[in-house]
């Protein structure tokens, strides 16, 4: 992904904004499958749910915005993604009963998140963080079809983190716990009615 910050250190003078952009390659399998022994001793292949298959099989474009502004010991952030996916579905059988849910969609995912980071009290190197997210899958894609089987919706979430700063590098680890999930209606659920 390439990024660019509007303002060049050090003219930022505790704020600064980045825009990126990037390409995502079909990476990794989207048709695997798994077997499974049922009850009553049958061995059975069949392709995994979509939320862990190793890839989509589809081209995209990650597009990426950052941002925050220092206010004496107090920082404001927030940041927002959004992965374009042109394709329409990948030509993997779902298994499912539905025509209009038979093959896996190709579908756009989102993440933005604001907050607030603080430094801890008597160190140099750690700051505390508290924000919010969210996160999901849209029922219709920007550029292209929307088709196929998609778990469209999001989830939001309270997210506390600590920051670790070392020279120029900053680590962080964040923890999100969800507030709300809301599973919208597909196109496929949509049609149907």
């Amino acid at each position: 992904m390439g990024r660019l910050w509007l303002l060049k250190p050090p003219s930022e003078s505790g704020q600064n904004i980045s825009f990126g952009v990037g390409l995502k390659l079909p990476t990794g399998k989207p048709g695997l499958t798994d077997t499974t022994t049922l009850a009553n001793g049958t061995r059975v292949t069949s392709i995994v749910d979509q939320s862990i298959q190793l890839g989509d099989g589809g081209w995209g474009i990650p597009l990426d915005i950052q941002a925050y502004k220092r206010i004496k010991k107090t920082t404001i952030y927030a940041s927002g993604s959004y992965l374009l996916n042109p394709r329409d579905t990948n030509g993997v059988n779902t298994g499912r009963s539905r025509p209009s849910e038979a093959i896996m969609s190709v579908s756009d995912q989102y993440l933005a998140r604001v907050g607030i980071a603080r430094p801890v009290p008597y160190t140099r190197r750690f700051a505390f963080t508290l924000g919010w997210r969210i996160e999901g899958v849209p029922v219709r894609d920007l550029i292209g079809k929307s088709n196929g089987f998609r778990r469209p919706g999001y989830a939001m979430s309270v997210e506390s983190g600590l920051q670790y700063f070392r020279g120029r590098d900053t680590w962080s680890l964040a923890v999100p716990v969800a507030v709300r999930r809301n599973r919208k209606r597909s196109v496929s659920d949509i049609l149907v009615g």
